[in-house]
C-alpha cells in the first residue's frame, strides 16, 4: 500500500495504478508476520529507481520478497503530464499477515 510520496502528489489515480502492479508483482514467501516499507523513485517515463528496504521488518527474506516486487513491476507508466518534478519519490508498506 502507498504509505506516502516526498512533496505533493495530486494524482491519486496514477498512485493506485502502481499499487496495483507492484501488489500484482508480489510473491508472498513465507507464512511469517511482519511489515516492510520500501522506498523507490518514479522517474518521468515511468523508470524505477533508489529502490531499498527504508523501514525492515525484521525478516530478510520478507524484506527481499517487497524489495523485489516493485523491482519487477517496472517500468511503471510515465508519470502524469501535469507532474511538474523529473522523479517521484514513494514509500509502499508491504504486510505480511501469514497463512
Amino acid at each position: 500500500m502507498v504509505g506516502g510520496v516526498d512533496g505533493d502528489f495530486p494524482f491519486a489515480w496514477y498512485l493506485q495504478q502502481v499499487q496495483v502492479r507492484i501488489t500484482s508483482n508480489w510473491n508472498r514467501v513465507s507464512s511469517s508476520q511482519g511489515r516492510v516499507q520500501i522506498y523507490f523513485r518514479i522517474a518521468k517515463d515511468g523508470s524505477l529507481d533508489r529502490v531499498r528496504v527504508e523501514l525492515p521488518s525484521g525478516n530478510a527474506a520478507l524484506d527481499e520478497s517487497a524489495r523485489m516486487a516493485v523491482l519487477r513491476s517496472g517500468p511503471l507508466q510515465p508519470l502524469p503530464e501535469g507532474f511538474e518534478g523529473q522523479y517521484l519519490g514513494v514509500r509502499f508498506w508491504f504486510t505480511y499477515l501469514g497463512n
